[in-house]
């Protein structure tokens, strides 16, 4: 069990290593956006504090330098802390109905994030939908309008827009 447990890496190592290069800011960018909740863009990873010490444990601090979607420049501070005497909640170190109830949470947050997801394209297509039937018809009684400011007559502006006489009215 120790083998999988150290198969992972840090996530603040991950940010300082891996996603240093420019190339790579989208899945940071991606993350930060879901995070605060707003469009955030990367300007660059700032210095970081590898190994430090303290009296209650050792951390590691990532500094990251971004715009938010006010374009005001933000600082976003990753700190991941390891706290001296204390065992930390491990996957492995749970009991199995322990393991069992995390991995339904997961499931079921991973379902309803699924589900929201959905119904939100589902919201976004309908809304297209109907603004664009909402702006065809618009613009069929904005030409009606124009068609009768050049006296064409009413059968003809009924012919071009598919309009009723009542509609052009």
């Amino acid at each position: 069990m120790a083998a999988l447990r150290d198969r992972y890496i840090r996530f603040d190592w991950a940010i300082k290593r891996l996603l240093r290069q420019k190339a790579n800011f989208g899945v940071l960018e991606g993350f930060l956006t879901v995070f605060l909740d707003q469009k955030v863009t990367i300007v660059e990873i700032l210095e970081s504090e590898g190994g430090q010490k303290r009296k209650d444990g050792e951390f590691n601090r990532v500094d990251i330098k971004a715009k938010n979607s006010k374009s005001e420049i933000i600082i976003v501070e990753i700190q991941n802390m390891r706290i001296l005497h204390r065992e930390k909640l491990r996957y492995y170190s749970m009991s199995d109905a322990e393991r069992h109830a995390y991995d339904e949470y997961i499931n079921a947050v991973m379902i309803q994030n699924d589900v929201l997801g959905t119904a939100k394209l589902e919201g976004l297509m309908e809304g297209m939908t109907q603004g664009r039937a909402e702006g065809i018809a618009n613009e069929k009684y904005n030409t009606a309008r124009k068609m009768l400011s050049l006296n064409i007559p009413i059968e003809t502006i009924m012919e071009v827009t598919g309009l009723s006489e009542d509609e052009i009215s």
